[in-house]
């Protein structure tokens, strides 16, 4: 009987490991790395790598959007990367 019970428990035991592994790694890089975030004193630089085919205007309207709905600041406009 001790046979079954170990073999039906190790199985138990690896997925409650996994699922308690991936989500300690889940919250880890939740936490920690912010790709989306910035410094106060370093805004982000936009660089417009399509050209002539995708206006300034385009990005003009958007980074406007960005600035009046969620405060975001950015550097500068780049047309000619």
């Amino acid at each position: 009987m001790w046979k079954r019970y170990k073999l039906l428990l190790a199985p138990i035991c690896f997925l409650i490991g996994l699922l308690v592994g991936q989500v300690v790694v889940l919250t880890y890089e939740a936490s920690v790395f912010h790709p989306w975030s910035w410094g106060e004193n370093d805004p982000p630089i936009i660089a417009n790598c399509y050209g002539e085919d995708f206006g300034e205007i385009y990005i003009e309207r958007a980074v406007k959007y960005w600035e009046d709905k969620a405060g975001e600041k950015i550097g500068f406009i780049e047309q000619n990367p």
